[in-house]
């Protein structure tokens, strides 16, 4: 299924948005623009930790959990405009 965004501390962010809220946060470093939103999550999983790709292991609160596209509602619209 195809990623279209993120949910982390109860909000929702296209890929690109939570790159730059991870930075504003300080979890990611700039460099972190230069990489694929994956390449740059799964480094900072690796040093949190983390195994993001088991999803029953962490709390969205603690590290963005993926949003796949059939999972957007018409509640979503807020933040995902395809």
């Amino acid at each position: 299924m195809r990623i279209v965004g993120y949910t982390w501390r109860a909000e929702n962010y296209r890929p690109e948005a939570l790159i730059e809220a991870l930075i504003a946060d300080g979890t990611l470093a700039p460099g972190a623009r230069s990489l694929t939103p994956e390449e740059a999550l799964d480094q900072a999983a690796g040093v949190a930790g983390i195994d993001r790709y088991d999803e029953r292991t962490f709390d969205s609160g603690d590290f963005p959990k993926v949003i796949h596209a059939g999972q957007i509602t018409d509640d979503d619209s807020d933040w995902y405009q395809p």
